[in-house]
């Protein structure tokens, strides 16, 4: 691969570097009493430009601080971990970055007479960046299956900017002179999907597509796919050409595999008659390969009706119930999903008895006849709730209303993180022994207790500062983090992002990319955040990210390109 072309940030730094606020002595014209002033000093951060140093780069390193000298002036004093400062005092110095690839250590010691001495660290990083040649508009959730990358992309030839955009496909990016759309369904006139699962095992992709797309329906019918990864012909599961309506067809949405692969459970939305959508019904699906194509069934119950006397008539009364987000939990022996009974999503399970779900013991998790646990600990699910597993521990955790909520299905309990608010995303560490959240303030650890750790792993430097994509590598040994800092500036031109680590050994974070330009448009919407998380490889030394461009000289026809940082 080509080295990717390095981007420098020198507007950004400069503004930086002359707006510091310097810690000044006092001048001629205005005398201070000594006795009246006290010194102070605060050390804020290492600003280096470039941010990400190719070997042998000469690189400017620039302390950010700010205070009262009371007629002294600071004096700073650096030492680096390798290569060779160029001079070793003052504000801006000038060093030689090493030969060799890897993470280096930055340290300013500053002294100022009446206040003790204060260092701050910070680490750099010498790194290659790739970009990724898919051939596609957007590419986005690197995901690696049984050693082969995958990423989603458009489907077809339309980005998803467009109003004519119908959904995206998986694509194998494994070998980049030839990269191979995998969920190809054969319709001329269909689409690609808005949901995708991988399974666990790798040797399998699921999905709901479009099938015989056509512009003037109100609602397009949608079919679930299986697709395999290593051997097999594609199925179509659902294979469902009904609907009640003329303009109105049924979807199967939102498929949710087991680890094999080889059974799924999805919503299936069927289309009545009524023009609004009024008396339709929503259901969860239970699927088994070996019973073929279409041979799906309902497994639960979306309409209730009672009978009631109205003077002299009897009249029948019907309640419709919305029946969302079915998956199997992680030893695979319940079906859980949600209805809204109460008025709330409240969680219900299925057991699965001799390998198939036994709807006989179907329950929802109440407190009494008209309140659920969800409910009651005032926590509220959509369709849009992106639910993640704990990747040891068998519960389920998610955003509500801006804070963690962690449910145990088998103890049918549910609890919020207290102390933490307007969370965006969140990661679980491979061990499951703790999270990385983001919120408003930076990226906060979360332990699988629900104890909130007070220091920030990362603080955003600035207000509008965005974190995306956070994700941990797989070393227990050498924990990290990494995800895509965007930096939004007052206009297209100095508003940027950059792949950031953090070593959570050291404390330290350093970017790991140069700056991409960047603007709010391009950032896709109406997909699950997991599909902008970065991807560590498996030795940890790599590191895949999706990066939103806006940069037509460099990636001409690019929404979303993906960039690989590797040492």
């Amino acid at each position: 691969m080509k080295r990717w072309k390095r981007l420098t940030a020198w507007v950004f730094v400069l503004g930086l570097t002359l707006s510091l606020i310097t810690i000044t002595g006092c001048g001629d014209e205005d005398v201070v009493d000594p006795n009246l002033c006290k010194p102070s000093m605060e050390l804020n951060l290492i600003i280096t430009n470039p941010l990400t140093p190719a070997p042998g780069d000469t690189t400017l390193l620039t302390i950010q601080s700010s205070g009262e000298g009371c007629d002294n002036w600071a004096a700073y004093t650096w030492t680096v971990e390798a290569g060779e400062l160029i001079q070793d005092t003052g504000i801006t110095v000038q060093w030689v970055a090493p030969a060799e690839f890897g993470a280096y250590k930055i340290e300013c010691r500053a002294t100022l007479e009446g206040v003790a001495p204060q260092t701050v660290e910070a680490m750099v990083m010498i790194r290659q960046f790739d970009v990724i040649e898919t051939g596609r508009i957007a590419s986005i959730k690197p995901t690696v299956m049984i050693n082969t990358l995958y990423c989603i992309a458009e489907d077809g030839d339309v980005g998803p900017r467009s109003n004519n955009f119908l959904g995206w496909s998986v694509y194998d990016i494994s070998n980049t002179a030839r990269v191979t759309k995998v969920t190809d369904t054969g319709d001329p006139a269909g689409g690609g999907s808005f949901e995708f699962d991988f399974a666990r095992s790798g040797e399998s992709i699921y999905g709901s597509f479009f099938t015989s797309y056509y512009s003037g329906l109100r609602q397009q019918r949608k079919n679930v796919w299986k697709f395999p990864t290593i051997f097999g012909s594609p199925v179509e599961a659902s294979s469902d050409e009904g609907g009640m309506g003329i303009l109105r067809k049924n979807q199967h949405r939102y498929p949710i595999t087991n680890t094999a692969g080889n059974k799924a459970v999805w919503k299936f939305q069927f289309a009545g008659r009524e023009p609004d959508g009024t008396g339709d019904m929503f259901n969860v699906v239970y699927w088994d390969e070996f019973d073929g194509p279409g041979d799906w069934y309902t497994v639960t119950q979306s309409l209730d009706s009672t009978t009631v006397i109205m003077g002299v008539d009897t009249v029948t009364l019907y309640r419709y119930y919305n029946n969302i987000k079915p998956m199997f939990t992680p030893n695979e022996d319940n079906i859980l999903y949600f209805v809204d009974t109460s008025g709330v999503f409240e969680p219900c399970v299925i057991p699965m008895v001799a390998g198939d779900p036994d709807t006989l013991q179907r329950r929802a998790m109440m407190v009494d006849e008209t309140t659920g646990i969800f409910k009651q600990a005032g926590v509220l699910i959509s369709e849009k709730t992106i639910f993640q597993w704990n990747p040891t521990v068998d519960f389920l955790s998610f955003i509500s209303n801006g804070e963690i909520a962690f449910f145990d299905y088998a103890t049918e309990t549910v609890a919020i993180v207290n102390g933490l608010e307007k969370v965006t995303e969140f990661s679980w560490s491979p061990d499951g022994s703790q999270l990385a959240a983001v919120n408003e303030d930076g990226v906060y650890l979360v332990s699988v207790g629900g104890a909130v750790n007070p220091d920030r792993v990362f603080t955003r430097e600035r207000l509008t500062d965005g974190v995306h994509g956070i994700a941990w590598n797989d070393d227990l040994a050498n924990p990290q983090l990494a995800f895509r800092l965007v930096r939004k500036g007052k206009s297209e031109v100095d508003s940027w992002s950059s792949l950031v680590i953090i070593d959570l050994t050291s404390g330290l974070w350093a970017y790991a990319s140069e700056t991409v330009q960047w603007h709010s448009s391009r950032e896709p919407s109406q997909i699950d955040y997991t599909w902008m998380r970065c991807l560590f490889d498996a030795d940890g030394t790599g590191v895949y990210a999706p990066f939103p461009v806006l940069d037509a000289a460099n990636y001409p026809g690019k929404d979303i390109i993906l960039i690989y940082s590797h040492e």
